[in-house]
């Protein structure tokens, strides 16, 4: 299935550019049964760059469903203390991470199953915090990559080689040189970030038909976009693709309606339609057509889990936008659109001595699709001004 030269392209950009290993560092690949052929590309490919150790770990849904269905309640707390010491290494030793995207098993575990799933992520959510906690810091370099499946394109209406070729030019996979031409758009990326931190804005306010949503910013948080740097300024490019421009919003000051205009994956079950309702930061009203239960599961693992982590910008004009796909890949429709996370923010969007207590801390993130064609997103800065920053979907920052 991978015989492509493109798959072993891709593989030896997520080693070189994704997350930039050195000679002599270690690689924790995490992959669904589905892609496992693909993880030993990456992995064959971090060898070749001097890697000393690679693991695969493969992490399939159906164990998860199972468990679910037949452990009991009293036992679900329960999580191997091995797998709290081998991520605290991982940590430790400053592993590079790749993460494959688990577009195959979406939809396993049926309705019923939920609460036992919610439950088993915020344990493990739990006993994995000073990993996690790593992770969002960029103690370690790390990358995100979707990966084709059959399943995944048959959920589409095309087979994986079709889906394949419309993910090549996404992935600048059709450029003589890939590596530079994700230099290229990580530096536009950049760009953008430093124009909206120059702008000090202190509100935004997203407006499309089903939303009219306000949301509050720290004072002195960055804007962020492209690649990221480690704290001995190693650069490295957490998602491949990527289109988006982000920053760490102050949690307690959302107010408003949101629709979200993509399908999403809460808890291994695709949401579509869903909405919510925010006063004063919380939750207080939310819905979907499709996978509420997974919706109602997700806010329950903590009292801040609704609660935002993140705001992104994404023009509309960028290549993942303009194939007018819904891919139900995270990944892929996050960077289509404009969006929000609910879940954990970002700290390292705020600079040292900056006001931290409006950042979420909770055990999750997921990001929510907001954008649309008829989106526009306005800024109000520290001086009350007004700025467009988004009209009918598109950037228009000059």
């Amino acid at each position: 299935m991978y015989n492509d030269k493109s798959f072993r392209d891709l593989a030896h950009l997520a080693v070189t550019t994704g997350v930039n290993l050195k000679p002599g560092q270690n690689l924790v690949i995490s992959t669904n049964p589905g892609t496992y052929g693909f993880a030993r590309l990456v992995a064959e490919e971090a060898y070749k760059v001097g890697a000393i150790f690679v693991r695969i770990l493969q992490e399939d849904q159906y164990l998860n469903t199972h468990r679910a269905r037949y452990v009991s309640p009293k036992d679900w707390d329960y999580y191997p203390e091995f797998l709290v010491n081998e991520f605290k290494t991982y940590a430790q030793e400053s592993w590079a991470r790749i993460a494959l995207e688990d577009m195959e098993d979406l939809d396993v575990g049926s309705g019923d199953l939920q609460e036992a799933l919610g439950h088993f992520r915020k344990v493990r959510s739990q006993k994995l915090a000073t990993y996690r906690e790593a992770q969002i810091r960029d103690q370690f370099p790390w990358c995100v990559l979707a990966i084709p499946g059959p399943k995944w394109a048959k959920r589409l209406g095309m087979s994986t080689h079709e889906l394949w070729e419309i993910l090549k030019p996404i992935n600048r996979l059709d450029r003589a040189d890939p590596a530079h031409a994700w230099k290229e758009a990580g530096n536009l990326l950049e760009s953008r970030g430093e124009m909206l931190t120059a702008l000090n804005l202190k509100s935004l306010r997203f407006q499309s038909p089903g939303t009219d949503l306000q949301i509050g910013l720290i004072p002195g948080g960055r804007w962020l976009g492209g690649g990221a740097q480690t704290p001995d300024g190693r650069s490295f490019m957490p998602n491949i693709p990527t289109e988006e421009v982000f920053t760490t919003p102050d949690w307690r000051l959302t107010q408003g309606r949101v629709q979200v205009t993509r399908p999403v994956e809460v808890l291994g079950t695709l949401v579509k339609g869903a909405w919510f309702v925010y006063e004063n930061g919380l939750v207080v009203d939310y819905g979907a057509q499709e996978g509420q239960e997974s919706l109602k599961n997700y806010l329950a693992i903590d009292p801040q889990a609704g609660c935002l982590g993140e705001v992104a910008l994404v023009d509309g004009g960028n290549p993942i936008a303009q194939s007018k796909i819904l891919f139900g890949s995270i990944l892929l429709d996050e960077n289509a659109s404009c969006h929000m996370a609910l879940g954990f923010g970002y700290p390292h969007a705020l600079p040292p001595g900056t006001d931290a207590s409006g950042c979420n801390v909770t055990l999750v993130h997921t990001d929510f699709m907001i954008g649309s064609d008829d989106l526009t997103v306005t800024g109000l800065t520290d001086k009350d001004r007004e700025v467009v920053l988004v009209e009918k979907g598109r950037i228009v920052l000059n």
